[in-house]
């Protein structure tokens, strides 16, 4: 059956390496909406091939669909042969970084998708989860407001930020931050979110490693239900409070 991610039944999907330094390595690709492969540290796909970028390319996955991003401007990232910027994987393509190739594939039913990513995967949690190690806004309570911010991968894997009483927040590592985490490759200023009526808008300060909306690197971009955020290493997801 199917891996459950944030409570929908989806298929397990895995990458295979077929050759290069790791042929014969499996990883599975659950649990997680974003997945980044290289040799960097921290990457969810770690290869040891010395041809590969640090970080490499990236994967989002939206339901049963995966979309392949490439990382590097120096190291190319193919697809069934053809250099791409962005595809959308077809089970059986393949995919070259350096001297590594993979295939795509969903596992037959009944099968285990292979290993997991070498970083740890976020821990279940019941869907009536308590916000216990949510941090807040400097001088606020921890009363819960319309919308939040909460790590679901990463350092702080666990804490959020709840989005009431004002109308931006701030992100970053700088101890001043209304959200401060630990990721290293989060800027001290990342980025900002403001509401404006009842939108919530994530702007990037100019970060040195971007700010990333379900795949997509973005500079100002409005936050939808359920959207994942990727900020270095740490990825969060952005929730509306439930209206029932």
């Amino acid at each position: 059956m199917g891996s459950f991610v944030l409570g929908i039944a989806m298929k397990a999907a895995r990458l295979r390496i077929i050759s290069g330094p790791q042929a014969g390595r499996e990883f599975s690709l659950t649990d997680l909406s974003v997945f980044e492969a290289g040799k960097g540290a921290g990457t969810h796909i770690k290869l040891r091939d010395p041809e590969v970028a640090f970080n490499h390319f990236r994967l989002f996955r939206k339901g049963d669909t995966f979309t392949l991003y490439a990382l590097s401007e120096t190291k190319p990232t193919l697809v069934n042969g053809e250099e791409v910027r962005k595809a959308v994987l077809k089970p059986g393509d393949r995919i070259r970084a350096g001297s590594t190739e993979f295939v795509f594939e969903f596992a037959e039913e009944g099968e285990r998708a292979a290993e997991e990513p070498e970083r740890e995967k976020e821990p279940e949690k019941d869907e009536a989860e308590t916000l216990e190690g949510t941090q807040s806004a400097p001088g606020k309570g921890p009363a819960p407001g319309p919308a939040r911010l909460r790590v679901v991968d990463g350092e702080d894997r666990g804490q959020s930020l709840i989005l009431t009483g004002r109308d931006r927040w701030r992100i970053g590592r700088a101890t001043n931050s209304d959200f401060r985490l630990r990721d290293p490759k989060v800027s001290r200023d990342h980025c900002v979110i403001e509401r404006i009526r009842d939108e919530y808008i994530i702007i990037d300060l100019e970060s040195a490693n971007g700010t990333v909306v379900n795949g997509e690197r973005v500079k100002k971009t409005i936050l939808r239900d359920g959207d994942f955020v990727r900020l270095g290493y740490t990825i969060l997801r952005f929730e509306l409070a439930s209206q029932t």
